[in-house]
């Protein structure tokens, strides 16, 4: 949010710049600022554009900050994955055992 908030300064700053090259008349000004303004949208729209990914590595940058680190979410996930591992590995024995016993009754129940 704050790369967007910066650059939407900067066009702010920049239409305000031809605001008033255009009233003082200076086409040479005017010519300038316009340039800067398309310039500074353009930038204002990219980071816009990119404002959920910002937000996420604002935040990883706050988190780091903080002293958490990417091994915790590791072993987190790992952890996730390693459970649904296991659910798998569980499913597929049972469709084994279903298929091996000719009925679809689930063989872990009885």
């Amino acid at each position: 949010m704050a790369r967007f908030r910066k650059s939407e300064k900067k066009y702010d700053d920049a239409k305000a710049r031809y605001t008033s090259a255009k009233n003082s008349g200076s086409t040479s000004d005017a010519k300038l600022a316009k340039r800067d303004m398309k310039t500074a949208k353009a930038q204002m729209s990219r980071d816009y554009k990119n404002l959920k990914k910002a937000h996420s590595a604002d935040q990883g940058r706050e988190l780091y900050r903080k002293g958490e680190t990417i091994g915790d979410n590791t072993m987190k996930r790992n952890a996730a994955a390693a459970s649904l591992g296991y659910s798998i590995y569980l499913n597929h024995k049972n469709k084994k055992l279903r298929s091996y016993y000719g009925y679809s009754a689930n063989i872990n129940a009885y």
